[in-house]
C-alpha cells in the first residue's frame, strides 16, 4: 500500500468515526431534538460521501488528519451557503478542505524556513 493510500484510508476512517460519533450523540437526544436535527444528519451523511470521493495529495491528507471536526466545519460552511443542494454542498466541502490544507502547507513552509 502506498503512502497516499495509507493516509487516504486513515482519513476515511477519521471521517467515518466523526460521523459515527455524531450519530451516537444524536441517538441520545429526545425525539423532538432528533427531528429538529434531521437536516443536519442528512447533510453530514452526504458530506461524508463528498469528502471521501475527493482526490487528495499526501500533504492534503496530512493536514486533514491533524484537523479535528472536519465534518462539522464543512456543515457550518454549508449553512452559510444557499443554492442547489449538491452544488453548494460540494462547494462548502471543497472550500473548507482547501482552507485546511492551505493553512497546513503555510505552517509547514514556515517551519521549514526556520
Amino acid at each position: 500500500m502506498s503512502k497516499l493510500e495509507e493516509l487516504k484510508q486513515k482519513f476515511n476512517n477519521k471521517i467515518d468515526k466523526e460521523y459515527e460519533e455524531f450519530i451516537a450523540e444524536l441517538k441520545q437526544c429526545p425525539p423532538q431534538v432528533i427531528l429538529e436535527r434531521a437536516y443536519e444528519k442528512v447533510s453530514k451523511e452526504e458530506m461524508v460521501y463528498k469528502i471521501k470521493d475527493k482526490d487528495y495529495t499526501v500533504s492534503d491528507l496530512k493536514a486533514l488528519l491533524k484537523t479535528d471536526g472536519i465534518l462539522q466545519e464543512c456543515y457550518d460552511e454549508w449553512l452559510k451557503s444557499d443554492g442547489n443542494f449538491n452544488e453548494v454542498l460540494e462547494y462548502a466541502v471543497d472550500e473548507r478542505i482547501d482552507l485546511i490544507t492551505d493553512d497546513y502547507k503555510e505552517k509547514n513552509k514556515k517551519q521549514m524556513e526556520r
